[in-house]
């Protein structure tokens, strides 16, 4: 790949942030996909931005750019979601390493929206009111359980169970092309 233009060789600065440019608002989505909040999918691009910046000089030219910078970003959000574990839910890092690569696969990212989509359409009313509450809503387990009547781990199983029925249904809609 050649980062130069017909006049001069691009410098250091102008190829990252030709590269970063290129890559930016799917890292943005994918720190969104992986901790759920606007404001933390922010402040961890930004924390991304700047290893990707301080890395830059081991990036290899011939090489991907945007799978360094997905990796980078995944090990931000695990981290994160680490810290946070009390107020947030975790999957296994399996989950968020597969989230991951997947996300890699540029191709795909529209015909999973769709799935997902699909699949949300799919659910049961009160399922979808969780995630609602949960992810758009921002809303803390513990104050979902308390709305619903339910203890807080009785609403981390449930929302376990509706992440495995979401990521099946997907998962079979993409190999197969049925929902089942």
């Amino acid at each position: 790949m050649d980062f130069r233009d017909s006049q001069r060789p691009v410098s250091r600065h102008e190829l990252f942030f030709k590269l970063y440019g290129n890559c930016q608002n799917r890292l943005y989505v994918f720190l969104y996909m992986m901790v759920h909040n606007e404001n933390d999918a922010e402040d961890l691009l930004q924390e991304t931005v700047t290893s990707l910046w301080e890395r830059f000089d081991k990036f290899r030219p011939d090489s991907n750019f945007t799978a360094w910078a997905m990796t980078i970003a995944r090990r931000k959000a695990i981290n994160f979601l680490k810290k946070n574990a009390r107020s947030r839910p975790h999957l296994s890092d399996g989950f968020y390493q597969q989230i991951a690569e997947l996300e890699i696969e540029e191709d795909d990212l529209s015909e999973r929206a769709e799935a997902l989509k699909h699949c949300l359409q799919r659910l049961r009313e009160i399922d979808r009111r969780l995630l609602l509450m949960r992810y758009e809503r921002n809303i803390s387990m513990v104050k979902i359980a308390e709305i619903f009547g339910r203890s807080t781990n009785g609403i981390y199983h449930t929302m376990s169970r509706i992440h495995s029925v979401l990521q099946q249904c997907i998962h079979r809609l993409l190999t197969t092309g049925h929902s089942g």
